[in-house]
């Protein structure tokens, strides 16, 4: 589960960021500027809800099970 989710880390952040970003049409950007704030978004998103849930109790084994889970249905949104 572990190498998986090293494996999927930055598709899931760059998803998660693309998922929070505004659409070009209100925000114009090149496509690598959208690639590398989609990412730095996403994986601050990551590290924000990790802190969170750790410091709630959460067992980090079911943030990182959320996080992958929540990576899918953002590429599920941004790719239909």
């Amino acid at each position: 589960m572990i190498a998986l989710g090293a494996f999927l880390f930055w598709p899931i952040a760059w998803a998660l960021g693309c998922v929070l970003l505004p659409s070009r049409a209100i925000l114009p950007r090149s496509r690598w500027e959208e690639f590398s704030v989609a990412y730095l978004l996403g994986s601050a998103l990551i590290c924000v809800l990790g802190t969170v849930g750790v410091a709630t109790g959460i067992p980090f084994a079911a943030i990182h099970a959320m996080t992958l889970a929540g990576g899918a249905a953002a590429a599920v949104l941004l790719f239909m």
